[in-house]
């Protein structure tokens, strides 16, 4: 995909930056940490997030952001098995995802720039709905889920059960 188009746009920033894109290809990064800390700070001074389909929404939603989820291929012909649209209607998973109401998916380039701008103007409007989509995929988000993991790893360990995976 050719990102260039929104490199002069003020206030809109692409990440990875287009000069690291390709390197990060295939796993290669600079740094998990470094990655961790770039996704982290992008989440959190994100206005709205558009991506499709992704776990993304999932961070975004956690830092309260709105999400608009596209769902359509553009003006090329895509045969089915690969259109995004796909995702969005024949994903068990991410029905769930849409039925919270805390994502707005759009079909269509007018359905996008609408989305957009009403997702600028009113951040907070699908709060409520964030929060469910958030209980229903992560549960709770306090910052002690790797606790709990060990919690849980070291009690399976310990019952002389062997851990999965």
């Amino acid at each position: 995909t050719d990102i260039s188009v929104y490199e002069h746009v003020p206030g809109v920033k692409v990440w990875p930056p287009r000069d690291r894109a390709a390197g990060l290809a295939g796993g290669k990064t600079a740094g998990l940490l470094d990655d961790y800390k770039v996704g982290i700070s992008s989440f959190f001074h994100q206005a709205v997030n558009v991506n499709v389909a992704s776990t993304v929404t999932i961070d975004s939603a956690i830092f309260d952001r709105p999400v608009v989820n596209v769902a359509y291929d553009g003006p090329q012909k895509v045969r089915s098995e690969v259109s995004v649209r796909r995702l969005y209607v024949d994903s068990d998973h991410y029905l769930k995802v849409m039925e919270t109401g805390g994502v707005d998916v759009v079909w269509n380039k007018r359905g996008l720039v609408s989305s957009i701008a009403h997702a600028l103007d009113n951040p907070s409007e699908r709060a409520p709905q964030r929060k469910r989509l958030i209980e229903l995929e992560c549960g709770s988000v306090d910052g002690r889920a790797g606790a709990r993991i060990a919690d849980a790893l070291t009690s399976m360990i310990s019952a002389g059960k062997p851990a999965a995976g």
